[in-house]
C-alpha cells in the first residue's frame, strides 16, 4: 500500500522426501486446503488423476531422496489464509 505494507504475497513452495522404507508403500498426503494451489509440478510417482480430482498427493515413492510437488499460491491476503500444508503423520504397521 502507499505506507509501504504489504498487502498481497505469492508463495512457492515443494515437499521433499526422503525415502528408506523397503517394500512398496502405498502413501497418501493431504493438505488442510489445497484450493489456493495454483501452479505445480509432480513427480512421476504421484497419481496425477487423484490429485486432480480430490487434490490428494498419493504415491509409491522411489528409493531416496525426491522433490514430491513444487506449488505455488498466488495471491495470498495478509491474515485471511493459512499454509495449504501441516503435516501429522500417522503410520500403520502390518506383520505378513
Amino acid at each position: 500500500n502507499k505506507n509501504g505494507k504489504m498487502i498481497t504475497f505469492d508463495v512457492n513452495g515443494e515437499i521433499l522426501c526422503s525415502c528408506k522404507l523397503s517394500g512398496m508403500p502405498d502413501l497418501t498426503l493431504s493438505f488442510r486446503d489445497a484450493s489456493p494451489i495454483g501452479e505445480y509440478s509432480l513427480h512421476p510417482c504421484v497419481r496425477y488423476n487423484r490429485f486432480e480430482q480430490d487434490r490428494v498427493l498419493s504415491f509409491v515413492p522411489p528409493d531416496g531422496t525426491f522433490r514430491a510437488i513444487q506449488y505455488r499460491v498466488n495471491n495470498l491476503q495478509i491474515g485471511s489464509q493459512r499454509a495449504p500444508l501441516y503435516c501429522n503423520p500417522q503410520l500403520t504397521y502390518t506383520e505378513d
